[in-house]
């Protein structure tokens, strides 16, 4: 499977926002290539509980950060991320369920299809609603 590179055209311009999102894709990079190869099923859900509590975070400091700096969209950006994290979980459900093969696949589309097009979209809408009120 494809490893996901960080772009410069993912950053917001807020360094700890940045990071974090570059840190969500390292941890989708980390799981990805777990199941890519085939690693026990202790190292995948390891990797799967990092990246699910990573994002959880990541979810509340970018929440935090929106709500100090006044955003308008803060309550359409929550409900965004709660459609997020279940997306998430369900890729473990998923994987609950004996597909650890398409697992790796199915973290891969979410995060080229769901994950990069947030943080480059809902995210950069957010954030440019909060400098600017």
């Amino acid at each position: 499977m494809t490893m996901i590179d960080w772009n410069p055209d993912f950053e917001l311009g807020d360094d700890l926002i940045d990071s974090q999102h570059r840190q969500l894709l390292d941890l989708a990079n980390f799981l990805i290539d777990a199941v890519d190869q085939h690693k026990e099923e202790q190292i995948l859900k390891q990797a799967f509980d990092a990246l699910l509590l990573y994002t959880q975070q990541h979810f509340k400091d970018e929440e935090l950060l929106f709500e100090q700096r006044g955003c308008s969209k803060l309550e359409e950006h929550r409900k965004q991320h709660h459609v997020l994290e279940g997306e998430v979980r369900a890729l473990w459900r998923e994987d609950l369920l004996g597909f650890v093969d398409e697992m790796g696949q199915t973290l891969e589309t979410w995060v080229l299809n769901r994950l990069i097009p947030h943080m480059t979209g809902e995210d950069q809408e957010a954030h440019v609603a909060c400098r600017y009120i």
